[in-house]
């Protein structure tokens, strides 16, 4: 798998699944620092982390990532799942 999106020629976003079953997600953003990464699985048979931990779903909390790279350890699944990233190129978005 290889997603890569450039928005307004300003931020680039790659997610891409490694050899290892990690997703790893790299956010750079051009003339400012990059902004919030937030992760959530949209469907599909539920994600596991290799903690043990459940990927969120659209109806919890996502993952919040700051900076540049993440890598999230994801365990083995044998059924596909569709996991959205979401970039705020301003900062960390407000929690309700």
């Amino acid at each position: 798998m290889r997603v890569g999106a450039q928005v307004v020629a300003s931020m680039r976003l790659l997610a891409s699944a490694t050899a290892g079953g990690k997703l790893a997600v790299d956010v750079r953003a051009f003339g400012s620092q990059p902004g919030a990464v937030l992760v959530h699985q949209r469907s599909g048979q539920p994600l596991q982390l290799r903690n043990g931990a459940r990927l969120p779903s659209e109806t919890d909390s996502p993952l919040l990532f700051t900076g540049g790279k993440a890598e999230l350890q994801l365990r083995r699944s044998s059924a596909p799942a569709e996991v959205v990233v979401t970039v705020f190129s301003d900062g960390v978005p407000p929690r309700s």
